[in-house]
């Protein structure tokens, strides 16, 4: 393969006299539309077939270096175009897809659409090698004489997705304080490492479980004070701290943020507190978030010598301090679900709680705001509400919330990745564009739902947000496609 030339841009392609790949970069929002001079990417006046071989599998024609194609490329994906004078492996034309190629005389196609859209869509490829084409075990032999047929995706019909709109300047509302906290509540202050476990979810391959096992499990990992479930291990040893670099990391001096996960009329904190450190803590609690009543503090314990363990840096090598532990008991005069404690100790050791976050900023009455409501249709399940903030908002200085009815609703992640208790790598700071993700998940299908941008003091009101829904990266709806071909061995496509 040649090595790769540059086209326009971050375009690429690569190749040889009979084979070659183009690649196509989109990192924007909105979809790029294109058309590709052929004249320089083709070594010859020959005839050349042309698919999309990323994301997905597609037929797109035949062309020339005459010709100009015509492409469009996803909202921040990569399109890798295949062009060869001959293609033998079966690609829909029409309809997208994915390929596995099974032995045993089978090739099996899973096609992807949007639910409840229908997709006219033929074959191209070395059709004379199959005997029979079933879809979704129906027959679809029609496919290998050339023919196009209908599929229609399953499920009901989902909104495209893309560009919603901008959200307005608007006075800074009366309930910014329910705003704000349910952006804070929503977030969580964990390690980088914790997040991605999250998102990859849980696996069947006992090699991967066991190597992450031996990650997490590790001294120098639980020793770091940077996984919020230590608070509920049980273990007397273990915490969850806001200082794990060796210096205090909060927001604007911190709040130590508690969802109980239901209400309660009562509080059990347990601290560890380095030499030096004192424990003077203040609370308020809130139902709903839309107001917060104050704590009692009913009992205190007398602070307990001990040694903890504590490991400063990446590096594996724990260190023996000296401390003492206390626990601090509250109680509310109604059930309360989320709960605040300022001027908390670093390193919170034992609380009842469902999740808990350490580092974000007490709430500061914010300077500005945007607002906007925008109905939303039924888009595929897995799709994201996005708030884009396009152009300067300083570190940490502007968020994002959503009510629908009269539930407020915090963003579930952010990018960049909201501040962490980092084990290897912090959250490097940045002043700008910020983008909050909204899961749409069911109860927000056809509602209309209100957005609301905070810009706190120390932020920059600089920015427009901008507002989007992605669709997920896989369509959910999905067909099979069988061909099974017309002798057991394999035949070369």
């Amino acid at each position: 393969l040649v090595n790769a030339q540059p086209l326009d841009g971050l375009d690429m392609f690569r190749g040889d006299d009979t084979v070659r790949f183009v690649t196509l970069l989109n990192p924007a929002w909105t979809a790029r539309e294109t058309a590709l001079d052929l004249a320089r990417v083709l070594p010859d006046d020959d005839i050349w077939e042309v698919r999309t071989e990323h994301p997905f599998l597609s037929a797109l024609g035949s062309y020339t270096r005459q010709d100009a194609l015509p492409v469009t490329v996803p909202p921040f994906r990569a399109l890798l175009l295949r062009l060869e004078k001959r293609m033998g492996f079966p690609a829909p034309r029409g309809a997208e897809c994915r390929a596995l190629a099974w032995r045993g005389g089978k090739t099996v196609l899973t096609l992807y659409g949007l639910p409840g859209q229908r997709y006219h869509f033929s074959l191209t490829g070395n059709m004379a090698a199959f005997a029979t084409a079933t879809l979704n075990g129906e027959d679809a032999s029609e496919l290998l004489h050339g023919d196009a047929i209908t599929w229609q995706a399953p499920g009901n019909i989902a909104g495209r997705g893309g560009y919603l709109g901008d959200l307005l300047p608007c006075r800074v509302p009366e309930d910014a304080e329910t705003w704000y906290e349910a952006a804070m509540f929503a977030a969580d202050n964990d390690a980088l490492e914790l997040r991605s476990l999250r998102r990859s979810g849980e696996t069947a391959l006992p090699e991967v479980r066991a190597a992450r096992e031996a990650l997490f499990r590790q001294d120098t990992f639980v020793y770091r004070g940077i996984d919020s479930a230590n608070i509920r291990d049980g273990r007397e040893d273990t915490f969850f701290c806001a200082a794990t670099q060796e210096h205090d990391q909060r927001i604007a001096g911190g709040c130590l943020r508690l969802n109980m996960g239901q209400p309660t009329c009562h509080l059990a904190l347990t601290f560890l507190l380095a030499e030096g450190e004192a424990c003077d803590i203040a609370l308020d609690g809130s139902g709903d978030l839309k107001g917060f009543i104050s704590a009692h503090v009913t009992g205190k314990s007398d602070n307990v010598l001990c040694d903890y363990t504590f490991v400063p840096k990446q590096v594996p090598i724990s260190e023996t301090r000296r401390g003492s532990k206390t626990s601090v008991y509250a109680a509310f005069d109604s059930p309360v679900r989320y709960i605040r404690v300022y001027r908390a100790p670093l390193r919170l050791v034992q609380a009842e709680a469902m999740h808990v976050n350490n580092l974000f900023a007490p709430f500061h009455p914010p300077t500005a705001a945007w607002q906007g409501t925008f109905p939303l249709g039924c888009y595929p399940e897995g799709s994201t509400l996005c708030v884009a903030l396009d152009g300067t908002h300083g570190v940490e200085g502007a968020y994002a919330a959503l009510r629908v009815r009269d539930q407020y609703i915090g963003p579930a992640d952010r990018a960049p990745s909201y501040p962490c208790n980092p084990f290897e790598h912090y959250v490097r700071p940045r002043p700008h564009h910020y983008t909050y993700y909204f899961p749409l998940t069911a109860d927000l299908r056809n509602q209309d739902v209100q957005l609301t941008v905070l810009v706190m003091p120390w932020g920059e009101n600089a920015f427009v947000p901008r507002v989007y829904v992605a669709l997920p990266e896989t369509p959910p709806a999905q067909g099979t496609l069988v061909l099974e071909r017309k002798c057991g061995d394999e035949v070369d496509l």
